[in-house]
Protein backbone atom coordinates (compact mmCIF):
# COMPACT_ATOMS: atom_id res chain seq x y z
CA UNK A 1 0.00 0.00 0.00
CA UNK A 2 1.11 3.35 -0.92
CA UNK A 3 -0.17 7.20 -0.98
CA UNK A 4 1.31 9.81 -3.05
CA UNK A 5 2.54 12.88 -1.52
CA UNK A 6 -0.08 15.24 -2.26
CA UNK A 7 -2.81 12.95 -0.99
CA UNK A 8 -3.86 10.84 2.31
CA UNK A 9 -4.19 7.83 4.38
CA UNK A 10 -7.26 6.99 5.92
CA UNK A 11 -6.74 4.48 9.48
CA UNK A 12 -4.76 4.07 12.01
CA UNK A 13 -0.73 3.91 10.80
CA UNK A 14 2.61 4.48 12.50
CA UNK A 15 5.53 6.06 11.22
CA UNK A 16 9.26 5.17 11.21
CA UNK A 17 12.26 6.93 10.89
CA UNK A 18 15.62 5.42 9.86
CA UNK A 19 18.29 5.06 12.01
CA UNK A 20 22.30 5.00 10.88
CA UNK A 21 23.21 2.49 8.20
CA UNK A 22 20.75 4.43 5.54
CA UNK A 23 22.55 7.39 4.68
CA UNK A 24 24.12 8.01 1.18
CA UNK A 25 25.35 10.70 -0.91
CA UNK A 26 23.09 12.79 -2.61
CA UNK A 27 20.14 11.25 -0.47
CA UNK A 28 18.24 14.61 -0.75
CA UNK A 29 18.83 15.73 -3.93
CA UNK A 30 14.97 15.61 -5.34
CA UNK A 31 13.92 17.37 -2.23
CA UNK A 32 17.41 19.84 -2.12
CA UNK A 33 15.38 22.84 -3.70
CA UNK A 34 11.99 22.73 -1.47
CA UNK A 35 11.95 25.60 1.29
CA UNK A 36 10.45 23.49 4.14
CA UNK A 37 12.96 20.73 3.65
CA UNK A 38 16.17 23.07 3.29
CA UNK A 39 15.30 25.37 6.23
CA UNK A 40 15.17 22.57 8.97
CA UNK A 41 18.54 21.36 7.36
CA UNK A 42 19.67 24.69 7.27
CA UNK A 43 18.74 24.59 11.49
CA UNK A 44 20.35 21.59 12.27
CA UNK A 45 23.91 23.28 10.54
CA UNK A 46 23.46 26.81 12.13
CA UNK A 47 23.19 24.58 15.56
CA UNK A 48 26.45 22.89 15.00
CA UNK A 49 28.28 25.86 12.89
CA UNK A 50 28.70 24.00 9.87
CA UNK A 51 27.60 23.23 6.52
CA UNK A 52 25.74 19.69 6.36
CA UNK A 53 24.45 20.13 2.82
CA UNK A 54 28.11 19.94 1.96
CA UNK A 55 28.54 16.19 3.06
CA UNK A 56 24.77 15.17 2.09
CA UNK A 57 25.16 16.45 -1.65
CA UNK A 58 28.97 15.45 -1.96
CA UNK A 59 30.53 13.29 0.65
CA UNK A 60 32.92 12.05 0.39
CA UNK A 61 31.45 8.30 1.82
CA UNK A 62 33.55 7.37 4.08
CA UNK A 63 33.11 10.94 5.66
CA UNK A 64 29.49 10.68 5.48
CA UNK A 65 29.60 7.67 7.50
CA UNK A 66 31.46 8.91 10.47
CA UNK A 67 29.15 8.65 13.18
CA UNK A 68 29.94 12.00 14.44
CA UNK A 69 28.82 13.48 11.06
CA UNK A 70 26.07 10.58 9.81
CA UNK A 71 24.05 10.80 13.21
CA UNK A 72 23.04 15.08 12.96
CA UNK A 73 22.64 14.35 9.11
CA UNK A 74 19.93 11.48 9.55
CA UNK A 75 17.87 13.94 12.03
CA UNK A 76 18.06 16.36 9.55
CA UNK A 77 16.78 15.13 7.04
CA UNK A 78 14.40 12.62 8.78
CA UNK A 79 12.63 15.91 9.98
CA UNK A 80 13.14 17.40 7.35
CA UNK A 81 10.98 14.36 5.62
CA UNK A 82 8.52 14.84 8.00
CA UNK A 83 7.74 18.51 8.03
CA UNK A 84 7.22 18.19 4.20
CA UNK A 85 5.35 15.21 4.76
CA UNK A 86 3.16 16.78 7.17
CA UNK A 87 2.83 19.87 4.89
CA UNK A 88 1.80 17.74 2.19
CA UNK A 89 -0.87 15.45 3.77
CA UNK A 90 -2.66 18.10 6.09
CA UNK A 91 -5.51 14.97 6.79
CA UNK A 92 -3.19 12.41 8.03
CA UNK A 93 -2.29 12.36 11.31
CA UNK A 94 -0.18 9.29 12.50
CA UNK A 95 -1.40 7.74 15.61
CA UNK A 96 2.40 6.28 16.42
CA UNK A 97 6.02 7.35 15.73
CA UNK A 98 8.90 5.15 15.72
CA UNK A 99 12.64 5.07 14.91
CA UNK A 100 15.47 2.33 14.68
CA UNK A 101 17.98 3.33 16.94
CA UNK A 102 18.85 6.76 16.12
CA UNK A 103 16.18 7.29 14.17
CA UNK A 104 14.05 7.50 18.29
CA UNK A 105 15.44 10.86 18.31
CA UNK A 106 14.12 12.02 15.02
CA UNK A 107 10.84 10.28 16.04
CA UNK A 108 10.94 12.22 19.30
CA UNK A 109 11.67 15.64 17.64
CA UNK A 110 9.02 15.01 15.07
CA UNK A 111 6.97 14.83 18.19
CA UNK A 112 8.25 18.21 19.63
CA UNK A 113 9.73 16.16 22.37
CA UNK A 114 13.27 18.14 21.73
CA UNK A 115 13.50 21.11 19.49
CA UNK A 116 15.22 20.43 16.20
CA UNK A 117 18.29 22.46 17.36
CA UNK A 118 18.87 20.95 20.98
CA UNK A 119 18.60 17.51 19.12
CA UNK A 120 21.03 18.15 16.36
CA UNK A 121 23.13 19.45 19.40
CA UNK A 122 22.30 16.43 21.25
CA UNK A 123 23.22 13.73 18.90
CA UNK A 124 25.86 15.19 17.90
CA UNK A 125 27.10 15.12 21.21
CA UNK A 126 25.89 11.19 21.05
CA UNK A 127 27.91 10.72 18.24
CA UNK A 128 30.99 11.82 19.87
CA UNK A 129 31.35 10.03 22.79
CA UNK A 130 29.99 6.74 21.58
CA UNK A 131 32.84 7.74 19.08
CA UNK A 132 35.28 8.10 21.67
CA UNK A 133 35.23 4.75 22.76
CA UNK A 134 37.08 3.02 19.73
CA UNK A 135 38.76 3.76 16.95
CA UNK A 136 36.95 4.11 13.47
CA UNK A 137 37.65 0.52 11.50
CA UNK A 138 38.50 -1.36 14.72
CA UNK A 139 34.43 -2.36 15.86
CA UNK A 140 31.50 -2.65 13.18
CA UNK A 141 27.87 -3.85 12.68
CA UNK A 142 26.70 -6.66 10.16
CA UNK A 143 23.02 -7.65 9.19
CA UNK A 144 22.76 -11.84 9.23
CA UNK A 145 19.19 -12.44 6.98
CA UNK A 146 18.07 -16.07 6.90
CA UNK A 147 19.47 -17.33 10.33
CA UNK A 148 18.15 -18.15 13.37
CA UNK A 149 18.44 -15.99 16.32
CA UNK A 150 18.72 -18.67 18.91
CA UNK A 151 21.55 -20.04 16.99
CA UNK A 152 23.19 -16.78 16.40
CA UNK A 153 23.11 -16.08 20.02
CA UNK A 154 24.87 -19.63 20.94
CA UNK A 155 27.13 -18.71 18.01
CA UNK A 156 27.99 -15.54 19.71
CA UNK A 157 28.60 -17.18 23.29
CA UNK A 158 30.73 -19.52 21.48
CA UNK A 159 33.17 -17.26 19.85
CA UNK A 160 33.16 -14.80 22.99
CA UNK A 161 34.49 -17.47 24.96
CA UNK A 162 37.18 -18.57 22.48
CA UNK A 163 38.31 -15.10 22.88
CA UNK A 164 38.22 -15.13 26.59
CA UNK A 165 38.92 -11.93 28.18
CA UNK A 166 41.31 -10.45 25.39
CA UNK A 167 40.52 -7.01 24.67
CA UNK A 168 41.62 -4.31 21.62
CA UNK A 169 43.81 -1.69 22.32
CA UNK A 170 44.52 1.47 20.35
CA UNK A 171 46.48 3.95 22.28
CA UNK A 172 44.66 5.15 25.23
CA UNK A 173 41.21 3.32 23.70
CA UNK A 174 40.63 -0.13 25.26
CA UNK A 175 37.24 -2.24 24.77
CA UNK A 176 36.67 -6.03 25.08
CA UNK A 177 37.30 -8.51 21.92
CA UNK A 178 32.95 -9.60 21.96
CA UNK A 179 30.06 -9.71 19.35
CA UNK A 180 26.65 -9.58 20.88
CA UNK A 181 22.93 -9.60 19.26
CA UNK A 182 22.34 -5.80 18.94
CA UNK A 183 19.49 -5.24 16.74
CA UNK A 184 16.30 -7.84 16.38
CA UNK A 185 14.36 -6.34 12.93
CA UNK A 186 12.89 -9.63 12.11
CA UNK A 187 12.27 -12.84 12.81
CA UNK A 188 14.61 -13.20 9.64
CA UNK A 189 16.87 -10.65 10.42
CA UNK A 190 19.16 -9.85 13.09
CA UNK A 191 21.90 -7.48 13.62
CA UNK A 192 25.19 -8.13 15.04
CA UNK A 193 27.58 -5.49 16.27
CA UNK A 194 31.51 -6.15 18.21
CA UNK A 195 35.00 -5.80 17.41
CA UNK A 196 36.20 -6.15 14.13
CA UNK A 197 37.83 -9.74 14.96
CA UNK A 198 34.70 -11.40 17.05
CA UNK A 199 32.84 -9.96 13.83
CA UNK A 200 34.85 -12.02 11.47
CA UNK A 201 34.93 -15.42 13.80
CA UNK A 202 31.14 -15.08 14.10
CA UNK A 203 30.99 -14.48 10.19
CA UNK A 204 33.19 -17.13 9.34
CA UNK A 205 31.14 -19.86 11.64
CA UNK A 206 27.73 -18.34 10.42
CA UNK A 207 28.63 -19.35 6.58
CA UNK A 208 29.76 -22.42 7.71
CA UNK A 209 26.69 -23.36 8.62
CA UNK A 210 24.19 -21.46 7.17
CA UNK A 211 23.60 -22.73 3.51
CA UNK A 212 20.89 -19.73 3.10
CA UNK A 213 22.05 -16.82 4.92
CA UNK A 214 23.27 -13.45 3.58
CA UNK A 215 25.69 -11.01 5.21
CA UNK A 216 25.49 -7.33 5.02
CA UNK A 217 28.09 -5.08 7.00
CA UNK A 218 26.78 -2.06 7.64
CA UNK A 219 27.87 1.53 7.08
CA UNK A 220 28.59 2.42 10.61
CA UNK A 221 31.84 3.22 12.24
CA UNK A 222 31.30 2.13 16.01
CA UNK A 223 29.31 -1.29 17.92
CA UNK A 224 25.95 0.42 18.61
CA UNK A 225 24.06 -1.68 21.10
CA UNK A 226 26.72 -3.43 22.29
CA UNK A 227 27.88 -3.61 25.71
CA UNK A 228 31.34 -1.78 24.07
CA UNK A 229 29.64 1.35 24.77
CA UNK A 230 28.56 1.02 28.48
CA UNK A 231 30.57 4.23 29.62
CA UNK A 232 28.08 5.97 27.14
CA UNK A 233 25.35 5.83 29.39
CA UNK A 234 26.74 8.50 31.98
CA UNK A 235 27.65 10.85 30.15
CA UNK A 236 24.47 10.81 28.19
CA UNK A 237 22.19 10.78 31.33
CA UNK A 238 24.63 13.80 32.41
CA UNK A 239 23.56 15.63 29.26
CA UNK A 240 20.07 14.95 29.50
CA UNK A 241 19.95 16.52 33.09
CA UNK A 242 20.06 20.12 31.16
CA UNK A 243 17.52 19.37 28.45
CA UNK A 244 14.28 20.70 28.46
CA UNK A 245 12.54 17.63 27.48
CA UNK A 246 8.32 17.35 26.56
CA UNK A 247 5.85 14.95 26.23
CA UNK A 248 5.66 14.00 22.70
CA UNK A 249 2.55 15.53 20.91
CA UNK A 250 1.94 12.20 19.05
CA UNK A 251 3.02 9.01 21.26
CA UNK A 252 5.86 7.59 20.62
CA UNK A 253 7.01 3.90 21.04
CA UNK A 254 10.63 3.42 22.67
CA UNK A 255 13.14 0.63 21.70
CA UNK A 256 14.01 0.06 25.19
CA UNK A 257 10.95 -1.97 25.53
CA UNK A 258 8.85 -1.54 22.43
CA UNK A 259 6.37 0.19 24.07
CA UNK A 260 4.80 3.85 24.34
CA UNK A 261 6.37 6.28 26.37
CA UNK A 262 4.62 7.11 29.64
CA UNK A 263 7.00 10.06 31.15
CA UNK A 264 9.43 13.13 30.33
CA UNK A 265 12.07 10.66 33.21
CA UNK A 266 11.33 7.33 31.10
CA UNK A 267 12.35 9.27 28.12
CA UNK A 268 15.34 10.64 30.14
CA UNK A 269 16.07 7.02 31.09
CA UNK A 270 15.66 5.11 27.88
CA UNK A 271 17.24 6.78 25.39
CA UNK A 272 20.47 6.82 27.29
CA UNK A 273 20.32 3.30 27.70
CA UNK A 274 19.31 2.24 23.97
CA UNK A 275 22.94 2.94 22.54
CA UNK A 276 23.51 0.07 24.37
CA UNK A 277 20.77 -1.51 25.27
CA UNK A 278 17.77 -2.14 22.40
CA UNK A 279 14.93 -4.16 21.71
CA UNK A 280 13.85 -2.70 18.06
CA UNK A 281 10.51 -1.82 16.89
CA UNK A 282 10.30 -5.50 15.54
CA UNK A 283 8.40 -6.09 18.58
CA UNK A 284 6.23 -3.22 17.61
CA UNK A 285 5.39 -5.05 14.35
CA UNK A 286 4.98 -8.28 16.33
CA UNK A 287 2.93 -6.97 18.91
CA UNK A 288 0.72 -4.68 16.35
CA UNK A 289 -2.49 -6.45 17.79
CA UNK A 290 -1.91 -3.78 20.97
CA UNK A 291 -1.53 -0.82 18.62
CA UNK A 292 -3.93 -1.44 15.94
CA UNK A 293 -2.22 -0.17 13.41
CA UNK A 294 -2.96 -0.74 9.61
CA UNK A 295 0.02 0.44 7.82
CA UNK A 296 3.88 1.35 8.83
CA UNK A 297 5.19 3.97 6.72
CA UNK A 298 8.77 4.93 6.41
CA UNK A 299 10.34 8.16 6.51
CA UNK A 300 13.15 7.38 4.23
CA UNK A 301 12.15 7.89 0.97
CA UNK A 302 14.96 10.14 -0.16
CA UNK A 303 15.07 10.19 -4.03
CA UNK A 304 11.70 9.80 -4.97
CA UNK A 305 8.39 11.80 -4.18
CA UNK A 306 5.94 8.50 -3.39
CA UNK A 307 6.37 6.85 -0.38
CA UNK A 308 5.48 3.02 -1.35
CA UNK A 309 5.99 1.20 2.32
CA UNK A 310 4.47 -2.24 2.66
CA UNK A 311 3.10 -3.02 6.28
CA UNK A 312 6.11 -4.56 7.50
CA UNK A 313 8.19 -3.80 5.15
Amino acid sequence: MGFDISGSVKGQIALLFPGQGSQSVGMMDTFRALPIVSQAIEECSDALNENLFELIDNGPEASLNLTKNTQPIMLACSVAIWRLFSERCRDLKPSYFAGHSLGEYSALTAAKTFSLTEAAELVRYRAEVMQSITSPGDCGMVAVIGFGLEHIKKLCTSVNESLQSSTCRRGEKEYPQIVEVANINSEKQVVLSGSKLALELAVTEIKNVGTNTRIVELPVSAPFHSSILKPVEDLLSKKFESLLIKEPEIPTISNYHAEVYGSVEEIRKNTTETGIQYRSVEGFYRENDKFRCRSFYRMRSWKSLKWACSANG
